[in-house]
């Protein structure tokens, strides 16, 4: 076998034809093949190594670590006298100052102990049982004026643990023709889940409102307020009023942020910045904006028209099957059930009606609050004139009551008492303390300067008297110091049985 090759090339620059021949199967000595078989086998080996470590590399491990089912790595024990607790609004709320501030809010410092769980969760292991009952049942709890929310541990944790806070709520403005206890959990419904409802029909009612026990959910709002249309016409505007909750949003009464951080107000900035000419060309073009919801063909009702919106989705998406038989006998099925209603479940009444109570917190927003406040420093002026005209009469009324007391109880911290304060309605004490009249702080001191000068001369004079031994001099001297004193020494008189003799004995 020829294993020579010739091979041949031009080159186009000099204008040279070279031919050149190659052996393909040189000849080589034995231990020059076997050297290079031996490289060649241990640069694979190393090829090999070097793939199995590229493969074997990651930048992270994402194995998940199993903690075994050990009495060592747990303490469930421990953990049974405790409380989780939650911070709403993280931002305005320091965990370190919190887990410092609050033992010395319940009044439990030294007996329990925090510990930092997150940015929002955290958890109070307590030495004693009766301290962590009495925590739990002063709730809701506030820290720099927002909500926390707290509840005992539990080993494994619902998905709504710590999402809802139980709150006393004041429901104001029951129509007179609908005062009973059902109409109360109705209206409480609406704010969250009824608990239960301090009433007692066999008592008079001395407040104008009744206290309804709520778990409200931190994800709806705390409403001030709600229109409630009546059946036979007219409405009625229901007022809710929050004990033990201090501060919440002024845009979407929510408990988790202040109104510059609400996402809702971002949102609504936001809408209002996008430039409306897509929505011009959207008209112009005739394409009309259909409303979100299932499509009902013309001529033909909705179905389910009673039911809210998502139900009605939901009821809709049931009743959809391709048999007609079947979905006949789903839409029977949904109707009976709208026909029947939901289960009624008497709500539980309590006749402790001072059951939980705290104060109502009032917060306002900056620009209500300087307008109380201009208003509150022309009030006095006119409280006063009032008083000094009727001197010995005693306000009764409630305005009189509110207009005397609203410099009082407004607090600098944001926040004021409401309606849960008593006023005294009777005494002759003044509702506004009137100002003491004192000089400028300057002609305090020159006076104070003068009177400490003068002490000093005399001291001297005095000093000067004794060393010369005069002793009269010094008397008058002493008597000098004192002339400031409008009073005069008095000579004692003789007593009459001073100059008598005893009596002589029977």
């Amino acid at each position: 076998m020829n294993s020579l090759k010739q091979i041949s090339e031009y080159c186009s620059i000099n204008g040279i034809a070279q031919g050149l021949n190659i052996d393909l199967l040189p000849t080589q000595p034995l231990c020059l093949r076997r050297l290079l078989l031996c490289v060649a086998s241990t640069r694979s080996h190393m090829a090999d190594n070097l793939h199995s470590a590229i493969q074997a590399m990651s930048l992270r491990d994402d194995d998940p670590i199993d903690l075994q089912d050990d009495q060592c790595f747990n303490v469930f024990d421990g953990n049974s006298l405790s409380l989780l607790g939650r911070l709403l609004n993280p931002p305005r709320q320091p965990m370190s100052e919190m887990i410092e501030d609050m033992p010395r809010v319940w009044r439990v410092y030294g007996r329990v102990r925090g510990i930092a769980l997150s940015a929002e969760k955290f958890q109070f292991i307590f030495q004693r049982e009766e301290d962590m009952i009495t925590v739990l049942n002063d709730r809701p709890w506030s820290y720099k004026n927002w909500t926390m929310l707290l509840d005992c541990w539990v080993p494994s944790p619902p998905a709504n643990f710590l999402a809802s806070v139980d709150v006393w709520v004041r429901i104001y403005h029951i129509p007179v023709n609908h005062y009973n206890t059902d109409t109360m959990d109705f209206l409480a419904s609406k704010i969250g889940h009824v608990i239960e409802i301090a009433y007692d029909p066999k008592m008079s009612q001395k407040e104008a409102f009744i206290r309804a026990h709520i778990r409200l959910d931190i994800q709806r709002p705390a409403l001030p307020s709600k229109v409630l249309n009546l059946p036979r016409g007219g409405s009625v505007v229901i007022e809710f009023e929050y004990e033990k909750l201090r501060k919440r949003c002024h845009h979407c009464y929510r408990l988790t942020h202040e109104r510059p951080d609400c996402p809702l107000l971002h949102n609504r900035n936001r809408k209002q910045s996008i430039p409306q000419s897509s929505e011009k060309s959207q008209s112009s073009s005739g394409v009309k904006a259909h409303a979100p919801g299932p499509s009902v063909p013309p001529g033909f009702e909705p179905l389910f028209p009673e039911l809210p919106s998502e139900e009605r989705k939901a009821a809709l998406l049931y009743v959809s099957h391709s048999d007609e038989t079947e979905s006949l006998a789903r839409i029977a099925r949904v109707q009976l059930s709208i026909d029947q209603g939901p289960d009624v479940i008497p709500p539980k009444i309590t006749h402790d009606l001072s059951k939980g109570k705290g104060h109502v917190f009032t917060f306002e927003e900056p620009q209500r609050r300087a307008k109380r406040q201009s208003i509150m420093t022309e009030a006095p002026s006119s409280i006063g004139e009032c008083q000094r005209g009727d001197h010995g009469k005693t306000m009764s009324s409630p305005s009189e009551l509110e207009g005397a007391s609203s410099s009082s109880l407004f607090s600098p911290t944001g926040f004021s008492i409401g309606t849960s304060f008593e006023a005294q309605s009777s005494g002759t004490k003044s509702a506004v303390k009137s100002n003491r009249k004192r000089p400028q702080r300057w002609k305090r001191l020159a006076v104070r300067a003068q009177k400490a000068k003068e002490c000093e001369e005399a001291l001297a004079v005095a000093e000067e008297e004794r060393q010369s031994g005069d002793i009269i001099t010094k008397r008058k001297a002493v008597l000098n110091v004192g002339e400031h004193s409008s009073k005069s020494p008095k000579p004692t008189p003789c007593s009459v049985a001073s100059g008598l003799k005893p009596l002589p004995s029977q």
